[in-house]
């Protein structure tokens, strides 16, 4: 077979994780002055940038559909580096400052989000004090953990943080670990101009050094050659491509590969096996509300106000979003089973499971009357290119960093072991980028 699209390295995905790859393998040959690689970046969707995009509304307004606001602030390294490199303005906000709570349970009361995060706090210390010897190990369930506790409200704020913070509705789905090791806290910033300001950023620097990111390129297959000299990829694009590189990175999602959309060698698939068996993807979207911009200022709603919704006749508790600057949105965030149920709504019935969570929300009761255009829902469990919203860890699971099987490496925000470098977010996605890069390029020779 005649193999024109020749490469030292093929990476697979123009998300965060593969865009970052590729930057990073420019920066290294640059600083050990040698040539710069002959990189390709192959993108299946129409679209780069992954789980990291903007959406233009009906309204004009540009909103992010899926990686929300970039968690920690500046104390957030990816989004530092995105500020810095490409001369970015961003806005910052702060989901401690500005909640409100929205329940028929007569126990939760206002600072009950607080009471019951110290309540946890305090018991994961005493629990990894009394497992001390097990190091990094040393993990249980969020629900195991709050049977400790033995407090109603600890339980609901349990489930709570479980649907809308880490995307599954069972708490003793939830590893502590993950759960309240994040270094970054609460909050962040937003990007002016949203998220695609950086992926578009980041693909221009690539143009820049003649790297294509070739969209609407499915890989079908990454194998070793017989000799085992590289790897050839079989791609389905415009009709069928095939090309061949050096080293391969595959930067899908966990979904994705446990779904084997990507057909590789035995061996490969069972260094992966293993890895794959402690995390899952979890099922979470937005539903995005954009309203008139009188509305909500008329409600008396300060800007970035963060609303938890709590009723026991609904199946999952939500996170409302509500910004009133400039152009005003409501975003809902919904997970689990509800999360894949509103993707399959039309507009109507969007509309109608909207007011029967929204009616209950004081500042948002006559939201119908001052709609600005469309309801949109992501649809992130439904794409087959992504199966899910965010990689999640089982209790007592363990990530691992890029793992290398002969000539192709995995990478991504799964793939990200230290939690200072904030796994399953763009900010582990960045950090696995980089470390990919890195054990790479010494293997180009």
């Amino acid at each position: 077979m005649r193999i024109n699209n020749e490469y030292d390295v093929a990476i697979v995905g123009a998300g965060v994780t593969g865009l970052t790859a590729a930057i990073r393998l420019v920066e290294i040959a640059q600083q050990q002055q040698k040539p710069i690689p002959r990189v390709v970046v192959l993108e299946a969707d129409q679209e780069p940038g992954g789980r990291m995009r903007s959406q233009t509304l009906s309204n004009g307004l540009s909103i992010n559909i899926g990686a929300h606001w970039g968690h920690g602030g500046l104390n957030n390294q990816f989004f530092r580096w995105a500020i810095n490199r490409y001369d970015l303005t961003a806005c910052p906000l702060d989901t401690a400052e500005t909640r409100m709570t929205f329940s028929d349970h007569s126990c939760l009361d206002k600072g009950f989000m607080d009471h019951a995060m110290t309540r946890i706090t305090t018991a994961w210390e005493c629990f990894k004090r009394r497992q001390a010897d097990q190091g990094d190990r040393s993990d249980l369930s969020l629900t195991s953990l709050v049977r400790k506790i033995d407090d109603l409200s600890t339980s609901l704020f349990a489930q709570y943080k479980s649907a809308v913070w880490m995307g599954v509705h069972d708490p003793a789905e939830v590893s502590m670990r993950e759960f309240i090791e994040d270094p970054n806290g609460s909050g962040g910033l937003v990007i002016d101009g949203g998220n695609d300001v950086i992926i578009r950023s980041m693909i221009g620097e690539l143009a820049q050094r003649n790297i294509s990111v070739v969209m609407g390129s499915t890989v079908l297959s990454a194998l070793h050659e017989p000799d085992g000299s590289s790897v050839h990829l079989r791609v389905r694009d415009e009709e069928y491509s095939d090309y061949k590189a050096s080293q391969c990175l595959i930067t899908t999602s966990v979904g994705v590969l446990k779904a084997s959309a990507i057909d590789f060698d035995p061996p490969v698939f069972s260094a992966l096996r293993p890895v794959l068996a402690d995390l899952s993807m979890a099922q979470f979207n937005k539903v995005i509300v954009p309203l008139k911009t009188d509305f909500m200022k008329a409600s008396g709603v300060e800007v970035d106000t963060h609303i938890a919704v709590l009723y026991s006749d609904h199946p999952n508790p939500y996170l409302v979003h509500m910004n009133p600057s400039g152009k005003p949105i409501a975003t809902l965030f919904v997970s689990d089973k509800e999360s894949r149920y509103v993707e399959r709504l039309n507009q109507s019935d969007l509309l109608h499971w909207t007011r029967s969570v929204l009616t209950r929300v004081t500042p948002l009761q006559d939201f119908e009357s001052h709609l600005d255009g469309d309801i949109v829902a992501t649809k992130w469990g439904e794409n087959p290119l992504v199966r899910g919203g965010y990689s999640i860890l089982r209790p007592g699971g363990l990530r691992h960093d890029p793992i290398s099987s002969g000539r192709i490496t995995f990478a991504g925000e799964a793939f990200c072991a230290s939690q200072e470098h904030s796994p399953s977010q763009v900010e582990g996605a960045y950090h696995s980028g980089r470390m990919a890069a890195e054990s790479i390029f010494p293997k180009l020779g």
